[in-house]
C-alpha cells in the first residue's frame, strides 16, 4: 500500500500564556488519519508565518525555533520512510512516538552491541571461545571511544547510521587508534554482525553499510608493495 503524509505547523492562540506566548503545534496526517503534538516552542502569535509555516524575520531567537522545526519535519520524513519501506499501513500513533523517543527505532548501535555480548557471553567455553567474547568487548570499547572523538555523543540510533559512519570509523581506526588494515577489519566485521543481529531482531530494516566491504590482506603482499614504492 502507499501511505500518504501531509505536515503542517501551526500556532494555538487559544493557548496563550500569561506573557502572550502561544505554542506551536505539529499536525501530522497520514492515509487520512490526523494527530497533533506540541513542539515545546512558543511565540508571540503575531510573529508566525502561515504560508511558511515559520517564525517570520531573521533574529536570532526565529532562527533557533525554525532550525528547530526544520530538524523535526526531517525526523518525521526520516521516520516515516523506514516505517513506509515494510510497505505496512502506518499509523499516525507510530510516527508520534517515535518522535517522543518511543518507537521501535529507538535502538541504539551500543545497546545493541551489548545485547549481543549480553547474549553469547553464557556461552563462553561452550559455542564461542572466550577470546571472541572479549573481541567483542574491545570492539564495544573502540565504538563508544568513535562516538566520542567524532560525535561527542555516548550512543547513536541504528537509524540514524549512513555509509559515511562507517567510513569515517575506519578512518579512525588506522589513524587514531593507528591500527593495520588487518586490525582494523576486525573491528568493522564485528560491527557488520551487530548490524545483522539488529536486523534479524528487526531494530533496523536494512543494512546500512550494505555498499562498504573490507577484505583481509596478505601481510607480505603489503611489505612487496611498501618496497616497490620506496
Amino acid at each position: 500500500m502507499k501511505n500518504k503524509i501531509v505536515t503542517h505547523f501551526y500556532v494555538m492562540e487559544a493557548r496563550k500564556d500569561s506573557k502572550g506566548l502561544a505554542p506551536i503545534y505539529l499536525r501530522i496526517t497520514i492515509n487520512g488519519e490526523r494527530a497533533e503534538i506540541s513542539t515545546d516552542k512558543k511565540i508571540v502569535p503575531e510573529s508566525w508565518d502561515k504560508s511558511n509555516e515559520r517564525v517570520a524575520g531573521r533574529s536570532e531567537p526565529a532562527r533557533i525555533i525554525n532550525s528547530f522545526l526544520d530538524t523535526l519535519a526531517g525526523k518525521v520524513v526520516k521516520y516515516f520512510s523506514n516505517l513506509d519501506a515494510k510497505d505496512e499501513i502506518i499509523s499516525v500513533d507510530q510516527i508520534i512516538s517515535e518522535i517522543k523517543g518511543k518507537g521501535k527505532n529507538q535502538m541504539t548501535l551500543v545497546k545493541a552491541y551489548e545485547h549481543h555480548i549480553s547474549t553469547i557471553k553464557p556461552l563462553s567455553g561452550i559455542e564461542f571461545a572466550e577470546t571472541t567474547i572479549d573481541k567483542y568487548g574491545y570492539a564495544l570499547s573502540s565504538i563508544k571511544k568513535f562516538l566520542k572523538s567524532q560525535y561527542n555523543k555516548q550512543d547513536i540510533r541504528l537509524c540514524e547510521l549512513n555509509r559515511g559512519f562507517i567510513e569515517t570509523y575506519y578512518i579512525f581506526l588506522r589513524t587514531k587508534d593507528n591500527l593495520m588494515h588487518n586490525s582494523a577489519s576486525k573491528y568493522i566485521k564485528i560491527l557488520f554482525r551487530i548490524i545483522n543481529v539488529s536486523i534479524s531482531n528487526k531494530w533496523i530494516i536494512s543494512n546500512p553499510f550494505e555498499d562498504f566491504s573490507i577484505n583481509y590482506v596478505n601481510p607480505q603482499q603489503i611489505n612487496r608493495e611498501l618496497r616497490f614504492f620506496c
